[in-house]
């Protein structure tokens, strides 16, 4: 009686254990279906943008706007299926603000496009930049589903073994009730019943465990040391249009391309005398063959599973057809977009030879008009002429600050150490030497560095300070500040002053090109300086934003 009663609570155990396994591997593969989701989110709203970007057609932008109505949900589903692994928690966090950046990227590139009143050209956009960040993400990804797909092996493993020690369980409780038969007729009845139930929720389980392989996203190919096909799901019939009848048994190279089948007999050969979970052919392209003999790029993912018959090769393949087809258009995209920025850069160098010259002759030639001719010319006439000179000069600045603004979009960001104290320091005594009649304090935080570009760190900081100085020429006791502050959890750059500041209804408008807030007969200037600094914290990954009030001052903040 003790004998059976141990029995059956090691039965009781393994069954329970065996229904946790299978509820962890649907929950891993969900994982897995979810990053892959997250994934084609993510490309999805990349190839919407460039589409919008090289043809201005609000209709390219389709699949970024229904990418982004779910990229939340599913990487908030992403994150609860991996909660209880910390390692893959910590990517997410990184992958987070990667993705946060690059959607802040594309939002912006998307505005700047549709401002544009007609197509010269696809907008402006740090490509580099963003495709780095999107093979971070993807490598990220990556990293994620290969680790989800070892933790899958293991369950697989944990799956199998506790269905192997189960049907132990139930064999031995099978002998024992035929030891105790003959001394306890109605302790074997008690025993026999028991079995049926073991053997009855062995089969629930079993059903469970193939179950979870038809419900997979993946074709699911298992292959038997001969190379013949054990078995597969549904997914693989959809995939590559064979019944399943008539795919068991069958040598597995039936489901590739003729020239490579004697090839993989031999690397098949080889895998089983070393198995081990890894992606198939990494570094080739693998392709797979449908019944009706079209060819098409697939993935395969490999892993062993110990059975009563042997070991087994599970193979889980995924039809990459569509991931090729937005690679190679991105490619084709990002070719045309390269041209385009050539063809641009042509135009500015265009610009500033063609336009500059002409600019030149009619501010020389109104001079001499007022010098040469002076006697002939009435008041109202050389105010004209002054008025002419006026206008020229003010659009060859505009003609040099677009080509600045164009030349900073194009620059390669070199990153080092940088002290922006020192750096702000110089700016201010360089201000203060071009009008030493002004009485401005100037109030540097001493020690702030950060890890850009110098170059274009500078252009920023005399961007900022150049208006803090400016709009606050009209006050007697002028005071400018650049240091440190934390805003949201995070440390931020400020430049702040007590100038003439803004209407904060209007901050929208603030690093737009040509958009101005005062009227340049108060303050002159182009309505460039905002915009060039936003295109350079941008290239850096960072956020710039600015607070004022109308004659309250204003702080512009900025985040690398």
């Amino acid at each position: 009686m003790v004998f059976a009663a141990v029995g059956a609570f090691f039965s009781y155990q393994n069954r329970s254990k065996e229904q946790a396994d299978a509820a962890s591997v649907a929950h891993t593969h969900r994982g897995i279906e979810t990053l892959d989701t997250l994934l084609t989110d993510l490309i999805d709203a990349e190839t919407g943008e460039r589409g919008f970007l090289l043809t201005g057609r609000n209709s390219y932008l389709q699949p970024y706007t229904a990418a982004l109505s779910h990229l939340n949900s599913d990487f908030d589903l992403v994150r609860e299926l991996t909660a209880d692994n910390s390692g893959q928690q910590r990517k997410l966090d990184r992958m987070k603000s990667l993705i946060a950046t690059e959607l802040v990227g594309m939002r912006n590139s998307i505005a700047i496009r549709r401002k544009q009143k007609s197509f010269n050209g696809p907008a402006n956009s740090p490509i580099g930049a963003e495709r780095q960040r999107m093979d971070r993400i993807h490598s990220l990804i990556a990293q994620m589903r290969k680790e989800e797909e070892g933790l899958l092996q293991q369950r697989l493993e944990a799956a199998s073994s506790d269905s192997r020690k189960t049907r132990f369980v139930i064999l031995s409780g099978n002998l024992l009730g035929l030891l105790l038969l003959g001394a306890a007729g109605f302790l074997i009845h008690g025993e026999m019943n028991r079995c049926r139930i073991i053997e009855r929720d062995l089969r629930v389980s079993e059903d469970r465990f193939k179950g979870i392989l038809e419900s997979a996203p993946d074709a699911i190919v298992i292959v038997n040391r001969a190379g013949r096909i054990a078995h597969v799901n549904s997914q693989t019939e959809k995939m590559f249009g064979y019944a399943r009848t008539a795919l068991l048994g069958k040598p597995v190279e039936m489901l590739m391309p003729e020239g490579v089948r004697h090839a993989h007999e031999d690397h098949r050969a080889g895998y089983f005398s070393n198995p081990q979970s890894r992606p198939m052919g990494m570094g080739m392209e693998l392709r797979g063959m449908r019944q009706d003999g079209t060819e098409f790029p697939l993935e395969i993912s490999l892993g062993q599973v110990e059975t009563n018959e042997g070991k087994l090769v599970c193979a889980a393949v995924r039809d990459i057809t569509m991931r090729v087809q937005m690679e190679q258009e991105i490619k084709i995209r990002n070719a045309q977009l390269e041209a385009a920025n050539k063809e641009l850069e042509a135009f500015c160098y265009s610009v500033s030879h063609d336009l500059r010259a002409p600019l030149r002759s009619i501010d020389g030639f109104s001079q001499a008009l007022i010098e040469d001719q002076a006697d002939r010319i009435d008041a109202p006439g050389k105010a004209h002429l002054e008025r002419i000179r006026a206008a020229t000069r003010r659009m060859g600045e505009l003609i040099d600050d677009l080509l600045s603004l164009s030349r900073v979009t194009r620059a390669e960001i070199s990153r080092k150490p940088t002290n922006l104290s020192e750096m702000a320091g110089s700016i201010a005594a360089e201000l203060r030497r071009q009008q030493p009649e002004r009485e401005v304090e100037f109030v540097v935080a001493p020690g702030l560095t950060a890890n850009a570009d110098p170059r274009l760190m500078r252009i920023v900081l005399e961007n900022l300070l150049g208006n803090s100085w400016k709009f606050t020429s009209k006050r007697e006791h002028a005071h400018v500040e650049f240091g440190r502050t934390e805003e949201n959890g995070s440390s931020a750059f400020f430049v702040r002053d007590n100038g003439a500041g803004f209407d904060p209804a209007y901050s929208g408008r603030l690093f737009g090109a040509f958009q101005r807030l005062h009227p340049s007969s108060e303050f002159p200037g182009t309505g460039i300086g905002l915009a060039t600094v936003q295109r350079i914290i941008h290239r850096h990954g960072g956020k710039v934003w600015g607070e004022g009030q109308v004659e309250g001052g204003a702080t512009f903040y900025f985040r690398l």
